[in-house]
């Protein structure tokens, strides 16, 4: 994982996400050929990160809530170039949900995990996934879930409604909860979590954050140009460079927050300070007809084969 990531930068890449599921297989794997365990991997690959020169983030998403050790969040949190955001799967705040899904935390742990991060990293944002709907799921349940949402206050959540399928291995359909009702959850749901995202963008107003430039954005109805970027902590910007000379893709500028909405913040007054990099103007997005992008650039690398590494 160490020489990918060398080989991405070496081509000017500036920020890595390491996807906890596989980081943690592969961690689980090497366990397996060396006296470490994998949680100990992971911390020796976080640490890591810091010696490679010229990677400026690094993300770590959707790790397991039993990677999040105290150790892990003090690496993360002492680490400079990585990035203070978290993704933690909640699904459900129902602890009898929870058991129904097999997942191995309650709702305590959960909350227990989300104390520590913030502890050692005040100012990250976490964002969740949830899924409302889950067979058998009563209100007492939903409600369990909403209360908790409103509680830890995520940065985002992305929410589903679980899919009803048949068949003999389904449940039983008396368990099943009607797709009306799961859409009305599911709206009260996403409108508590909007206001929860908007407030939370609405405190940044008057900070200055740093962003990474991934792109420009179609606001041609304007007559001004806009491009877009993500800050430290996973935010989508949307940047007018008025005053700081042209801006290209890859650079990191210093901004003002002059503006929020629900999924992004603004910063229309102009560009403080930028520094380029060789990620500058090497690497744009990637548009694919038809699709709508994400504010991240895409990039095509070639690794170094196996026997290389």
């Amino acid at each position: 994982m160490l020489a990918e990531v060398c080989a991405l930068v070496e081509r000017g890449v500036l920020e890595v996400t390491l996807l906890g599921r596989n980081v943690g297989s592969r961690a689980a794997h090497c366990a397996e050929h060396c006296e470490s365990s994998s949680r100990s991997a992971l911390l020796d690959l976080l640490r890591a990160c810091r010696t490679i020169e010229g990677l400026e983030r690094v993300r770590l998403v959707s790790a397991d809530l039993a990677d999040f050790t105290d150790e892990v969040v003090e690496a993360m949190a002492a680490t400079p170039n990585i990035c203070p955001q978290v993704h933690l799967s909640l699904r459900s705040g129902s602890d009898r949900v929870l058991a129904d899904m097999r997942r191995a935390y309650r709702r305590a742990d959960f909350v227990r995990c989300v104390e520590k991060v913030r502890a050692a990293m005040p100012y990250a944002s976490i964002s969740t996934d949830v899924i409302v709907g889950f067979p058998g799921e009563s209100e007492a349940d939903f409600q369990q879930t909403l209360s908790l949402v409103r509680e830890v206050r995520f940065a985002t959540a992305f929410t589903y409604r679980y899919a009803i399928r048949s068949g003999p291995t389904t449940v039983a359909a008396c368990d099943q909860v009607t797709r009306a009702v799961a859409r009305e959850r599911m709206a009260r749901l996403t409108a508590a979590q909007e206001q929860i995202s908007l407030e939370g963008n609405q405190a940044l107003l008057g900070s200055t954050v740093e962003l990474l430039v991934t792109g420009g954005l179609d606001k041609s109805d304007t007559g001004s140009r806009w491009m877009c970027g993500r800050t430290r902590d996973g935010r989508l910007a949307h940047l007018q460079p008025a005053r700081g000379g042209p801006i290209r893709v890859g650079e990191i500028v210093t901004v003002q927050i002059t503006g929020a909405a629900q999924h992004h913040v603004v910063a229309d007054a102009g560009v403080r300070g930028h520094c380029h990099s060789r990620a500058s103007g090497s690497y744009g997005p990637r548009t694919v007809p038809g699709k709508f992008g994400l504010g991240v650039p895409v990039i095509e690398v070639r690794f170094p084969q196996r026997a290389e590494l």
